[in-house]
């Protein structure tokens, strides 16, 4: 009796060892207390196709300073996913978004999380891609260095982290976090990293590493950890904002989840890959995937002669593509005015309509079951009502 009992066993151990997660019922799928749940990620050969669309398609009262941010995102990304002549005729796979520091958690304190940019993005099937801004806020006795005083347990910086875990760890569908987007630019964000003395890269990867914990220690399992630089010139003649190499700023391999870039086109002779491939052959080492976190070209009314570049710039993206990149699952155009104009002209909105027809950018996040989002603050009216 105790060998046919130790055979049993033995058999029911090998099966549930070699079980996969695809064979695992689907309602019986879920992530362990603390153990982080995948992100949907594109196959290989496959690229999530993303925005921040450009926010002054939200009407005029989103183009005369301060108004309410998530309301015209929300009508932006709208327009940019119609059949219009705004749009490219399809839903995009992931969204741009950008929080100062404490925003989420005020946010949430205040019953408005998520707001109406993430809500969208819950009945649009996106993933949100968050661009969580470094703690620059004016501390008194002339206290700098937020990095540090985050890697050091300070109560009001683990308050806010402890509420910005929370508030994202109750959002119903899986999130990319870029906390602190091109930090290697020493020139920028002197108020969370003190540089004086060259790039301060151990305050920087201990409080990466304790927003991580404190993440984990929140259950948000759906959050998945994206280190986003800014672009460098890799042979050593550093950009307008003095960016640096950021290899010395990556934290412990355990502690990133994506990794990504941020780069432009600044000259037009350029392609893309031109501008992103050495960061991709440099960073692939990892096996983690790869995201492009912002990406343009500029405008046609800017360049000399109203030269236009962004078709041929996105062309030259679906050609790097099918190139063979295997890990770069995710892409992302920002629309807007930043330090030139890169809204997308007449041609470029074609060109990337034409980039998510191509079927390397068909891909859109799997979000079994689908979350449930709130009716648009809008009810369907455009311009929305503030």
């Amino acid at each position: 009796m105790k060998k046919v009992i130790a055979v049993v066993i033995l058999l029911l151990t090998v099966t549930v060892v070699g079980m996969s997660p695809q064979d695992i019922p689907p309602g019986r799928r879920h992530a362990g207390k603390g153990q982080r749940r995948r992100a949907p990620t594109a196959g290989a050969g496959q690229v999530y196709l993303g925005i921040w669309a450009n926010p002054e398609l939200g009407g005029p009262a989103c183009q005369s300073g301060p108004t309410q941010h998530d309301i015209c995102q929300e009508i932006a990304i709208s327009k940019r996913e119609g059949s219009s002549s705004e749009g490219i005729g399809r839903n995009f796979a992931l969204h741009l978004h950008y929080y100062d520091w404490g925003v989420i958690a005020q946010e949430a304190s205040s019953g408005n999380f998520p707001d109406a940019e993430l809500n969208g993005d819950l009945r649009s099937g996106r993933m949100p891609v968050i661009s969580w801004k470094c703690d620059d806020r004016p501390i008194p006795q002339g206290k700098t260095n937020s990095d540090n005083r985050i890697a050091g347990n300070d109560p009001l910086e683990t308050s806010t982290i402890k509420a910005t875990a929370q508030a994202l760890a109750r959002y119903p569908g899986p999130v990319l976090l870029r906390w602190f987007w091109e930090f290697n630019a020493i020139t920028r964000n002197q108020t969370c990293r003190d540089d004086s003395n060259g790039p301060n890269t151990t305050d920087f990867k201990n409080a990466w590493h304790q927003i991580r914990t404190i993440f984990q220690q929140a259950h948000a399992t759906n959050v998945h950890f994206l280190w986003n630089p800014g672009d460098w010139n890799p042979e050593g003649k550093n950009s307008q904002d003095k960016a640096v190499d950021p290899t010395n700023f990556y934290p412990a391999e355990g502690d990133v989840d994506w990794i990504g870039l941020d780069t432009y086109q600044h000259k037009a002779s350029k392609t893309f890959s031109e501008n992103f491939d050495s960061f991709y052959q440099a960073y692939s080492i990892h096996q983690k995937p790869i995201i492009v976190g912002e990406n343009g070209s500029k405008n046609s009314s800017i360049n000399s002669g109203g030269k236009e570049t962004q078709a041929a710039y996105l062309q030259s993206l679906v050609t790097y593509v099918q190139s063979g990149h295997p890990l770069l699952r995710g892409y992302d155009y920002f629309d807007s005015n930043g330090n030139f104009n890169w809204v997308l002209d007449d041609q470029g909105l074609l060109a990337l309509a034409a980039v998510g027809k191509n079927p390397a950018f068909s891909a859109l996040p799997s979000l079994n079951p689908k979350p449930k989002a709130p009716p648009s603050k809008c009810h369907g009216k455009q311009p929305c009502q503030f």
